[in-house]
């Protein structure tokens, strides 16, 4: 949900169509974060790895609004 918030304020689209477009991009990245999971080694690597990317996409919704 936070990058779908943070393409939606950075895209240089309607307020509506920035948030299609984010919706519509964030579908990709959900699944390519689960299958990213389920192929760690560990728990504990998986979810480290999941704090980055959860870091990331807020700092970049926070940027973006």
């Amino acid at each position: 949900m936070l990058t779908a918030i943070a393409l939606a304020g950075a895209l240089p689209l309607s307020r509506a169509d920035g948030v299609l477009t984010g919706m519509l991009a964030a579908f990709p990245l959900y699944a390519a974060a689960v299958m990213w999971a389920f192929a760690a080694k560990s728990a504990r690597h998986a979810g480290l790895g999941m704090l980055g990317a959860v870091v990331l996409a807020g700092a970049a919704a926070w940027v973006a609004t």
